[in-house]
This record gives structure tokens, C-alpha cells and sequence, in this order.
């Protein structure tokens, strides 16, 4: 498997893909901007959490960003904390007029990929024990 990552080497390991999860759908309807999570286990026992930004929007563009962990629940702090990296230009001009509507997208797109983190985790097992 080979992963391009934004900004820097790809990432090249043997393994397989535990599961998948994507923000491009919601009620039925396609989103212009969404978020692909992948998480890998190697055949050296490590983890490989891949985020990827998929935007349709002219003059947008996407990002791929992949971590190595030693531990799934490692991958879970990744996805619980994660920031959006500064990718550049998302969405509305920065202006006045439009920074209601840009807070809104920028909000969607955090709510999706939460939404998203959970359902990965959950498919993966990961949970929080009391």
C-alpha cells in the first residue's frame, strides 16, 4: 500500500485495511466537500490512520494526510482531537459579509467528520470502558 500525503513522502507499508469511512453522502444527498478516514493495520503491527479532503469546488484544494501508531486506541485520540490542517483557502472570501456562512462550513465540516470518527471507531471496536 502507498499513501500520498501532502506536503511530504508517502507512506509505503504491507497490510490490511481494517475500515473506511467517508463524509461524502448525507441524507442521500452528495456533498461538494468531504473527508475520507482509513485505518490500516500493517504486518508489523502498527496502525496507519489516513485522512483525506476530497473538494469539487474550483480553486479548493484537497489535502491526504497518514500517522503511524502503535495502538488503536492511539488512533482513536488522533480522530477525537484532530484538527483540520491549514489546507488554505476553504469556502467563502475572508470578508465580513461572509463569515456567518464560512463559521457555518467550516462547523459542517467538523460535525461530519466527528460523526464519521465515531462511526469508525465504533466499526473498529474501539470503545471507552467505564
Amino acid at each position: 500500500m502507498k499513501i500520498e500525503r501532502t506536503g511530504q513522502r508517502p507512506l509505503e507499508f504491507e497490510g490490511e485495511q481494517l475500515a473506511e469511512v467517508s463524509t461524502k453522502f448525507h441524507a442521500g444527498k452528495e456533498r461538494n466537500r468531504w473527508h475520507e478516514i482509513t485505518v490500516w493495520k500493517t504486518k508489523s503491527g502498527k496502525f496507519v490512520a489516513a485522512v483525506s479532503y476530497h473538494t469539487q469546488w474550483e480553486g479548493e484544494a484537497g489535502y491526504d494526510d497518514a500517522l503511524v501508531f502503535d495502538s488503536l486506541e492511539q488512533v482513536a485520540t488522533l480522530l477525537e482531537e484532530y484538527i483540520f490542517p491549514n489546507i488554505g483557502a476553504i469556502g467563502f472570501p475572508a470578508m465580513p459579509a461572509y463569515a456567518d456562512r464560512q463559521s457555518r462550513l467550516m462547523e459542517e465540516l467538523e460535525q461530519a467528520f466527528k460523526h464519521a470518527s465515531g462511526r469508525l471507531l465504533n466499526e473498529l471496536g474501539v470503545t471507552e470502558k467505564l
